[in-house]
């Protein structure tokens, strides 16, 4: 009896360490997305984003040339630095935490670089935070047509 105690005890630990080990802080998600776009890892990047804005920059190639800004951008050479703001990542005095939850599956970083602070939202996608550039101001303005 204590032999299967003891092993129902050690698979129930690692089920919690494993899956608990499994989702990235949302601070950590944009820091993987600032490197990956340091470095032109596309595909990396994309992966950081939620369903809708992946889709969006996979679709980037055929937005209209009326949008030329926006084609640099987007462009087909790798993303810009710009989609993501640069700046140090704050925390919550009260709590330490990186992240503002607004809801369950909603939770906004902020980034903050001199007076400028920017918010980067971020969704729970099948248990792993990913950023929700369609959802952010700084980059609708950034890719909206002048």
């Amino acid at each position: 009896m204590t032999r299967r105690f003891l092993h129902m005890f050690m698979v129930m630990t690692a089920t919690i360490v494993l899956s608990s080990g499994c989702r990235a802080d949302p601070a950590e998600v944009l820091d993987q997305a600032r490197d990956a776009l340091s470095s032109r890892d596309t595909d990396g990047f994309l992966a950081l984003l939620d369903p809708a804005s992946r889709d969006f920059l996979l679709e980037s190639q055929k937005v209209t040339k009326a949008s030329s800004r926006t084609l640099e951008i987007l462009g087909s050479k790798g993303f810009s630095k710009e989609l993501l703001p640069a700046g140090d990542i704050t925390e919550d005095p009260e709590d330490g935490d990186h992240c503002v939850v607004l809801s369950g599956k909603l939770c906004l970083v902020e980034v903050r670089k001199g007076r400028k602070k920017t918010r980067v939202p971020m969704r729970l996608i099948r248990g792993q935070w990913r950023i929700a550039l369609l959802e952010m101001n700084s980059f609708l303005k950034l890719v909206s047509p002048r």
